[in-house]
């Protein structure tokens, strides 16, 4: 790989554009729903990290592709959640949760990306105030494509998927896994990062 492989990538990512125009409206809503949780019984948090996908054999997407390039290890992820939670401690809150996701892999001169939309509901426990458990579930939108050589495949996928979250003080870890409909194989996703919460 070289300077002018990288370049082909870089000018086809802005060419692609990966639907940025949705990006966006994603984000302003979360914003918009954010900006309401100023209430005593409101639940907000957000978070922003490193994000890994794994698609395991998906050779009926394209014959081409090989194993190698069932990894998208370099990758970003953020969600933002606003919701109601009971009690004085807010033990238990439950609400929407936007998430976006990007995820690319260079592999034998093959460039594949991914970029992720969620639409969700999350239902989270918080036994102590620097330790919490969320899950969630909604579905997902996934803008997937070759970026280099002669790849031209590009596939855009909605389907439902499902989570689970540890925050630890300003820290997350999550998993979650994307049911493609028969034959594509599932998508899972890995994620670290930081959290912050109202």
């Amino acid at each position: 790989m070289d300077l002018f492989f990288f370049a082909d990538i870089l000018v086809k990512l802005i060419i692609l554009e990966l639907n940025v125009k949705k990006v966006v409206l994603i984000v302003l809503l979360a914003a918009a729903l954010t900006g309401f949780a100023s209430a005593g019984g409101l639940d907000m948090h957000f978070g922003l990290g490193y994000q890994a996908q794994y698609f395991g054999d998906y050779s009926d997407m394209n014959t081409d592709f090989t194993g190698d390039t069932a990894w998208m290890p370099y990758g970003i992820g953020a969600y933002a959640g606003v919701g109601y939670g009971f009690g004085d401690r807010k033990v238990i809150s439950v609400g929407i949760e936007p998430a976006i996701a990007m995820g690319i892999n260079f592999t034998n001169n093959i460039a594949l990306a991914n970029m992720v939309i969620q639409g969700r509901g999350y239902l989270k426990f918080k036994p102590a105030k620097a330790f919490t458990v969320a899950g969630f579930g909604g579905v997902s939108y996934d803008m997937y494509g070759a970026l280099s050589g002669d790849q031209t495949f590009s596939k855009n996928l909605l389907a439902p998927m499902a989570g689970a979250r540890i925050t630890l003080l300003f820290l997350y870890a999550q998993y979650d896994v994307t049911f493609y409909e028969a034959p594509f194989p599932m998508r899972h996703g890995f994620g670290v990062g930081f959290a912050f919460k109202k």
